[in-house]
């Protein structure tokens, strides 16, 4: 009777595991399961970057969140967030981040920083919370 509660046990837990297991699997074969891409446009009185994450692995994101601002000199000059309930194998979400022109004009390309913060939950069990600086 013991040997039948570990076993159950351990089922149960391996159950439980599975999706983090999967996951990081996944995630040591290919370590551009979630890639984060920017895209720049130009307009006539702003700058628009596209922060663009894309998922191909097995397993559901989901409460997907991400948050992108460009920083200079230590202060935010614009952010924006977006999120989606969930994030199946090969789909993305995109944050669209608008930089007023005169905000940057002067400001030398070294001095201009961006950081994404993307947040999600593996199977709607675990969370996550991936922080990363992106530009020059």
């Amino acid at each position: 009777m013991r040997y039948l509660f570990y076993v159950a046990g351990m089922c149960i837990l391996a159950l439980v595991l599975s999706p983090l297991i999967t996951l990081l699997y996944e995630l040591s074969l290919n370590p551009q399961l979630i890639k984060l891409s920017v895209k720049y446009e130009r307009h006539d009185l702003s700058l628009r970057m596209l922060f663009i994450i894309n998922y191909t692995g097995s397993i559901e994101l989901r409460d997907v969140g991400i948050r992108a601002e460009v920083v200079v000199g230590g202060n935010v000059i614009a952010q924006a967030t977006n999120s989606t309930p969930v994030l199946h194998k090969n789909s993305a979400i995109i944050t669209a981040l608008e930089i007023p022109i005169h905000k940057i004009m002067y400001v030398k390309p070294s001095e201009i920083k961006s950081r994404v913060v993307l947040s999600f939950k593996i199977a709607g069990v675990y969370p996550m919370r991936v922080a990363v600086g992106v530009g020059p």
